[in-house]
């Protein structure tokens, strides 16, 4: 009987981690829930939001969707995509309220009694004080487009 060839451990488990990881990421986009890609820019006084990132906080989600916030980093220009469950996905449908979070500093290890200095008025900071809503809606067929200019 001719004898088998001696396979290298790490080999093998270098393999079946591959093998997982394309199982993985090949099976993420079709089983997950319904998204809709979301971009936008987002401004103050004129200028782009540049620091921070933007997030849709959910406040009612469609019918047996999960409940997830979608949130975009800024670019140098203002833009943003929003992130759910994998990246640039979007939110899923319903109702959100926005939040900027765009702090230029704040407290740290350092110096824990520092202020906090937002580039963007404050009230837009917060769930409970933000007037900015953006509403997803279930029958979208495409990418939708959020801007917002802040104002004092």
């Amino acid at each position: 009987m001719p004898s088998q060839p001696k396979r290298n451990f790490p080999s093998l488990v270098a393999g079946a981690l591959l093998a997982l990881a394309v199982g993985i990421v090949s099976g993420c986009g079709s089983s997950g829930p319904k998204t809709i890609p979301v971009s936008g820019k987002v401004t103050y006084k004129n200028k782009p939001v540049t620091i921070g990132r933007v997030v849709f906080q959910p406040v009612e989600i469609a019918k047996g969707l999960p409940e997830r916030p979608a949130m975009g980093e800024f670019q140098d220009d203002g833009s943003y995509r929003l992130s759910s469950f994998t990246q640039n996905d979007g939110p899923v449908p319903g109702k959100y309220c926005v939040v900027i979070h765009a702090m230029i500093s704040g407290p740290t290890p350092e110096n824990p009694t520092a202020p906090t200095v937002w580039a963007v008025p404050q009230r837009y900071t917060s769930t409970q004080t933000t007037p900015l809503k953006a509403q997803i809606p279930s029958d979208a067929s495409g990418a939708l487009e959020f801007n917002f200019e802040l104002t004092d």
